[in-house]
């Protein structure tokens, strides 16, 4: 799952850059929200950045996705939601 700092970015609508350490890559791989990249890769983090800066329209698709991600997948209603069923299975 995202930490909050991932997920205020998506809910905001804002792309994002992330290394690909821990599970947050894990979780949004194939999501089309963000740009992953090798940790410790200043080139790769270089050209993410240019991409982006180049492409508003990459930069608002993102930011879309990233917002429907947020709302489908972690609203607190779906939160609410998976806790339940993990307490109802216990």
């Amino acid at each position: 799952m995202p930490n909050a700092v991932t997920l205020e970015a998506m809910a905001s609508g804002i792309p994002m850059i992330i290394t690909d350490v821990g599970g947050i890559p894990e979780n949004l791989k194939n999501s089309k929200c963000c740009v992953i990249i090798k940790p410790a890769n200043e080139t790769e983090l270089a050209a993410a950045i240019i991409r982006l800066k180049n492409d508003p329209e990459e930069r608002k698709k993102m930011g879309i996705r990233g917002q429907e991600i947020a709302v489908a997948d972690f609203s607190v209603d779906k939160i609410a939601q998976k806790l339940l069923k993990v307490y109802q299975n216990c």
